[in-house]
């Protein structure tokens, strides 16, 4: 009989997570560091969301049911029009042979992508020795626009496109006050609830790299890379270019839409963050 893997020690200084509220440019973030090199990119595993006392049964389940099989290329994307397509992260060239992929792992990085994460941090420090969280934020107002377009925190929405972050259709990381009037509130109200609790639900921590959206299109990358041990790839280049030629969107100040008392704690977490 073999000896049992200690995923633990796999695991240990290997995982890297990109976090923000939604619409606050997680998802350019991840193509960006997910492209890099060696990396593989997990997108938004719904197991993270579930962190639990049992560390060993989610370590082995990220190991072996996500990154392993990324590795082995069998769990894998391959819609172009999604943003977890395989090809916005890496090429086609993948280990097909048990052996390969762990020497393959030991070798690289594994890079998760998930939102509204920030108050769960603690928890992915323990299951993840090592972990390095990078975290994106962006302007509230253009972040409720963006939400209120996509249709996001309707009450139809609760109950079918957020049941793994939900609990009696409220979002479980909303402050005390928050969940209190979740039910009362508008839709743009929620969604600067969502914004405002996530982001003051952040710890500052020395293994954390805080990125202004708005400083995307200007930055320079080799710190980040630095930080994180991994190297630019011609991808990584292609994505960076696509965001520093982008247009910026116009978006509609929805600060008279938002109810009280939810207004004034949203402007003072943008007034913090100095958006105001």
């Amino acid at each position: 009989m073999g000896t049992s893997l200690n995923y633990g020690k796999l695991l240990t200084d290997k995982v890297i997570l990109i976090t923000g509220a939604g619409r606050s440019g997680t998802t350019i973030l991840g193509k960006i560091i997910g492209s890099m090199e060696p990396a593989y990119y997990l997108f938004e595993p719904s197991i993270l969301k579930f962190i639990r006392r049992d560390l060993d049964g989610l370590r082995a389940t990220i190991f072996e049911d996500y990154w392993m099989l990324q590795v082995q290329g069998r769990n894998l994307n391959v819609n172009m029009n999604e943003d977890s397509y395989l090809g916005n992260y890496n090429t086609f060239k993948f280990a097909t042979k048990r052996a390969e992929a762990l020497k393959e792992c030991s070798r690289s990085k594994l890079v998760i992508k998930l939102t509204e994460f920030q108050t769960r941090i603690s928890d992915a420090t323990d299951v993840f020795p090592g972990l390095k969280v990078v975290h994106i934020y962006r302007d509230g107002l253009d972040v409720i626009d963006s939400m209120m377009k996509r249709g996001w925190y309707t009450d139809e929405y609760m109950k079918t496109g957020h049941l793994a972050w939900s609990k009696n259709n409220i979002p479980f990381f909303l402050d005390a006050q928050a969940k209190r009037n979740w039910k009362k509130y508008n839709q743009a109200t929620r969604c600067a609830c969502v914004w405002r609790c996530s982001v003051d639900g952040l710890r500052e921590r020395d293994n954390m790299l805080q990125i202004r959206y708005e400083d995307l299109s200007s930055m320079e990358f080799d710190g980040l890379t630095s930080w994180l041990n991994l190297g630019i790839t011609d991808l990584t280049r292609k994505h960076i270019k696509s965001v520093q030629n982008r247009e910026p969107t116009q978006h509609k100040n929805t600060i008279d839409d938002i109810q009280g008392p939810e207004r004034n704690l949203f402007l003072s977490t943008m007034k913090r963050l100095k958006y105001v």
